[in-house]
């Protein structure tokens, strides 16, 4: 008897068209593992991972502001 992988078969991502509420259900279905197992995930660029940090900056910058005023 030989084994045979049975792999999760996961469909595609939604596309950018998709609903916010399409998308959550997608992403509550399946984890980032099962994902990055389907070959789903895909690496950040440099210029990508470089303007989330400013994302974050920004956020943390709004943050402190916000408390300082109180």
């Amino acid at each position: 008897m030989t084994k045979t992988n049975k792999k999760k078969q996961i469909p595609a991502p939604p596309d950018a068209n998709a609903s916010w509420e399409e998308q959550a259900a997608y992403h509550e279905k399946y984890s980032m593992q099962e994902l990055e197992e389907a070959g789903y995930l895909v690496a950040l660029s440099e210029e990508e991972q470089k303007w989330i940090e400013e994302v974050k900056a920004e956020a943390r910058r709004r943050i402190a502001a916000r408390k300082a005023r109180r």
